[in-house]
């Protein structure tokens, strides 16, 4: 993903290039920065600063009248050159055309940046999972991919384009903020076969491994179902494959993760994560996924650990099997819906979960991993795969007789793909508890935080979200709670 931030100023310039500076030196992880400065006849300026990571996947085209940055778009793909022509500086833009293209092939992951003489123009499309984050002044419009960039210059009401928005700003006709359309969920398809959905699929995935062809790459291993597949069809296009399992010694992903890798012959790298470690990262992890919600540093954790490993062995790129949780109910509570309430009313809940999983799942996973220089992919993301999967009956997914009840449509696909059955069969656990990181979180606490020893399990995860938004609050991120005092035994290592 690529690192953007910006300053379009309708009225006076004072100070653009400063804030620019500030936003883009928060932005240094994500890679080399590009500078696009431009003056417009309606006496407006805009400076963009574009940070760019390793690998493809973005458009940037620069020209004397404006630019145009297309974050999740290669110019072979299907789709991009008709994008391009739509929104490219200067150009009218035109809902009905581009709401068609946003259903060809990969453009419906893009973000677009249009400035040009006819103003501003970010579309993100139905299925991108690339942020941007705006603020609007009397005379200034300020964007970035990361709310971050905005913290650091003092900016709190941050307001977030949205999958399917467009937002758009002229000198003369100000701020507008319009959708492509009702996001609706993909029409449930009864009359193909479940062997024709299987199969069409695996066509689907094996296609979207297609953009990493060729390319070293490291692996966020549990040893379950999601990742192995992940492991297993990365194997096949990549070049070098790693596997890297995050866990603390006594923990249910280290015993699984050993088998699996063993089963499917590819190299485990396994990241130690006791809790001086963990204490020395909270800061930096709650800094990089902009959160400080203990469930979401109990999750990152592993995944910015190891991605932090796979940096330090020179890879660029990490494979996450994030997704068919969501996709093909994988969790206890799809099992209680269709229970309750059947298949139809798991197909809403899943389509639900999906149309936000950018914001609760997706942008924090990225940002953890990029925090260390590394490119994210998420195959299962692939709009393609992801339509045809939320238009698969539900009652192909839940089968409450069987063990494991839960996810039963994808892992026949996983073993038609050719993953072994004992893998594909392995329960769902939760992140944070099968990796051992939400333990050990309450371990790193107990040991650093004057006297939390005493408080006993449940008092030290009570006083952990305390902790933690007591760190946000020192790196100058807003909380909702009011911070307190707390004195540490050991200071906090902050980024």
């Amino acid at each position: 993903m690529l690192g953007l931030a910006g300053v379009y100023a309708c009225g006076s310039p004072d100070g653009m290039r400063q804030r620019l500076e500030q936003m883009s030196e928060v932005l240094q992880h994500r890679g080399m920065r590009r500078t696009h400065e431009f003056s417009f006849t309606d006496g407006y300026r805009t400076l963009v600063a574009c940070h760019v990571m390793h690998g493809e996947g973005f458009i940037i085209s620069s020209r004397t009248d404006g630019v145009l940055v297309v974050d999740g778009v290669q110019r072979h793909d299907e789709g991009a050159e008709e994008l391009i022509e739509a929104l490219h500086p200067g150009a009218v833009f035109v809902p009905d055309l581009v709401g068609e293209i946003s259903r060809i092939g990969a453009v419906s992951e893009s973000l677009v940046l249009s400035l040009g003489e006819a103003g501003l123009c970010a579309t993100r499309f139905p299925f991108s999972m690339r942020p941007l984050y705006l603020h609007l002044d009397d005379e200034s419009l300020l964007f970035a991919s990361e709310r971050k960039c905005l913290w650091t210059i003092g900016i709190d009401e941050i307001s977030a384009l949205q999958p399917g928005e467009v937002c758009k700003v002229h000198p003369k006709r100000g701020f507008q903020l319009n959708s492509l359309g009702e996001r609706l969920p993909p029409q449930l398809d009864r009359r193909a076969s479940r062997e024709l959905v299987i199969d069409s699929l695996g066509q689907r995935l094996r296609a979207s491994l297609e953009r990493i062809r060729g390319r070293d790459a490291a692996v966020l291993f549990s040893g379950g179902v999601d990742s192995s597949l992940a492991a297993k069809l990365a194997q096949e296009v990549c070049g070098n494959v790693v596997l890297y399992t995050t866990r603390t010694e006594d923990s249910h992903d280290k015993r699984v993760a050993e088998m699996s890798a063993e089963s499917l012959g590819i190299k485990l790298v396994q990241v130690d994560m006791p809790p001086d470690t963990v204490w020395e990262a909270v800061p930096s992890v709650i800094w990089a996924i902009e959160s400080s919600s203990v469930m979401d540093i109990e999750i990152a954790l592993p995944f910015f650990l190891a991605a932090r490993q796979a940096a330090y062995d020179g890879l660029e790129l990490i494979v996450s099997g994030q997704g068919p949780d969501e996709l093909f109910a994988g969790y206890a509570r799809h099992l209680r819906v269709f229970e309750e309430k059947g298949a139809m009313a798991l197909n809403e809940q899943l389509w639900k979960e999906v149309s936000v999983t950018h914001e609760v799942n997706i942008e924090r996973d990225e940002r953890a991993i990029a925090f260390h220089e590394l490119e994210a992919f998420f195959p299962y993301l692939n709009p393609g795969f992801m339509e045809l999967a939320l238009a698969a009956p539900g009652e192909w997914k839940i089968k409450p007789e069987s063990n494991p009840s839960r996810k039963i449509l994808f892992r026949e696909l996983a073993q038609v793909l050719g993953l072994p059955r004992e893998i594909a069969l392995l329960p769902k656990r939760a992140t944070q508890y099968s990796s051992g990181s939400s333990k050990v979180l309450q371990d790193a606490i107990s040991r650093n935080v004057k006297g939390a020893s005493d408080l006993g399990r449940k008092g030290i995860r009570a006083l952990a979200q305390t902790v933690l938004d007591r760190f946000a609050h020192e790196m100058g991120m807003p909380v909702e709670t009011q911070t307190t005092e707390i004195e540490f035994k050991t200071e906090p290592t902050w980024p």
